[in-house]
């Protein structure tokens, strides 16, 4: 299991998580929570692969923004911005680009 599958599972689970509840694995809405699919999608046999990875990413970050009270309303561009990357990706390093860049500018305090 790489580190970058554990890091795509991680986000999902981490944007779901309640204040009373921890889901697991697969526990996310469309059940996308899981590293196989990363790791499918990485080896790159299969276009449905990747599409499963963009879409649990896409559904992820429209439901931060909208189920968040901390969420920022000035950065609004900057997370459809991340939201186009993420339906724009051809490749799971350019998924990861878009949860680092969201962590740093959507979960980091500053």
């Amino acid at each position: 299991m790489s580190t970058n599958s554990l890091k795509y599972e991680s986000f999902i689970r981490g944007i779901f998580n309640g204040a009373n509840k921890q889901i697991a694995r697969e526990e996310d809405p469309l059940a996308l929570a899981n590293t196989d699919f990363y790791n499918s999608a990485s080896v790159g046999k299969n276009i449905h692969d990747i599409n499963l990875v963009k879409l649990g990413m896409a559904y992820s970050i429209r439901f931060y923004k909208c189920n968040n009270e901390d969420y920022n309303k000035s950065k609004e561009q900057q997370l459809d911005d991340l939201l186009d990357e993420v339906m724009d990706a051809n490749s799971c390093d350019k998924i990861i680009n878009v949860i680092d860049s969201f962590n740093k500018e959507f979960l980091t305090k500053q």
